[in-house]
C-alpha cells in the first residue's frame, strides 16, 4: 500500500486567495461608509447655511424650495434633505436640516425675512504572518485616510461654529456678551453643546472676539481619555449706521 502525503502550501495559498480579499473588502466598505457619512454631515451643513441666508436675505419659501433642490444636485444627493423652521422669538428662528441621520441647527435672524416664514410656528497556516502584515497595513493605510478626513471635517465645523456666534454676537457690550454667547449656544443640540469650547471677548463696543474649539476623537484616539481639538478664531465689527 502507498503512502500519499500532500504538502501544505497549496492550503496555505488557498487561505492567502480568500481571507485577504474578505478582510480587504471589510475595511473599505467600514472606510467608505464613515467618508460617506462625513460627506453628507458637511453636505447638510452647507446647505443649512445657505438656505439660512436665503432666509435672512428675504427668499420666499418658494424660492428656498428652488434653491434647496439646486443644492441638493449639486451635492450629490439622491433626495432633498428635511427642513424644520422653528420661530423662536419675534426676530429669530432655528432651521434644522436633516438628510439621511445627520441634522444640522442653524439659529438665524428673520428682521428683514419674508412674512411667510414670520408666520411659522415654530485563521491559521504558513501564509499567516503575511496575511497579519498586510492586513494591519491596509487597516493603518485606511485608519489614516479616516483621521485626515474626520480632522477636515472638524476643521470646517470649528470654522462654521465660530463664525456663526461672532455674527450672532455683533454689536454686543461687554456687561452682556457672555450672557448672550451662554444663550446663542443653548441652541445648539445638547451632543454638540458638550463638544465645544469657546471663549468670547468684546475689545471695543462694535468688536465680538470669539474663540471656539470642537472636539472630535480620531481613531488612533478612539481608545485614550483626551480627544483632538479643532479651532477656530473668528471677529465680527459692527458697521457704523449712516
Amino acid at each position: 500500500m502507498r503512502s500519499i502525503t500532500r504538502g501544505d502550501s497549496g492550503s496555505a495559498a488557498i487561505e492567502f486567495v480568500l481571507v485577504y480579499p474578505l478582510a480587504l473588502a471589510i475595511l473599505l466598505l467600514a472606510f467608505a461608509d464613515a467618508q460617506a457619512m462625513q460627506t453628507r454631515q458637511l453636505g447638510v451643513t452647507l446647505i443649512a447655511r445657505e438656505v439660512s441666508r436665503g432666509i435672512e436675505i428675504g427668499y420666499t419659501p418658494r424660492e428656498i424650495a428652488g434653491a434647496l433642490s439646486v443644492l441638493s444636485d449639486d451635492l450629490g444627493f439622491d433626495t432633498e434633505p428635511t427642513l424644520h423652521f422653528e420661530k423662536t422669538d419675534p426676530d429669530n428662528g432655528l432651521l434644522t436640516v436633516s438628510y439621511k441621520g445627520q441634522a444640522y441647527v442653524s439659529r438665524l435672524s428673520i428682521k428683514v425675512a419674508s412674512p411667510l416664514w414670520q408666520q411659522m410656528q415654530s485563521d491559521l497556516g504558513s501564509s499567516l504572518p503575511m496575511l497579519v502584515g498586510l492586513v494591519a497595513l491596509t487597516f493603518a493605510v485606511a485608519a489614516l485616510c479616516m483621521d485626515v478626513s474626520a480632522s477636515r471635517i472638524a476643521d470646517l465645523r470649528a470654522n462654521d461654529l465660530a463664525s456663526s456666534m461672532a455674527i450672532g454676537l455683533a454689536g454686543s457690550n461687554e456687561t452682556t456678551l457672555a450672557e448672550r454667547a451662554h444663550s446663542f449656544a443653548s441652541d445648539w443640540p445638547i451632543e454638540l453643546r458638550s463638544r465645544v469650547q469657546f471663549e468670547v471677548d468684546s475689545p471695543d463696543q462694535r468688536t465680538t472676539d470669539v474663540r471656539l474649539c470642537y472636539e472630535f476623537r480620531p481613531i488612533w484616539k478612539m481608545f485614550t481619555s483626551k480627544p483632538s481639538q479643532a479651532c477656530a478664531e473668528r471677529r465680527s465689527r459692527l458697521l457704523p449706521s449712516h
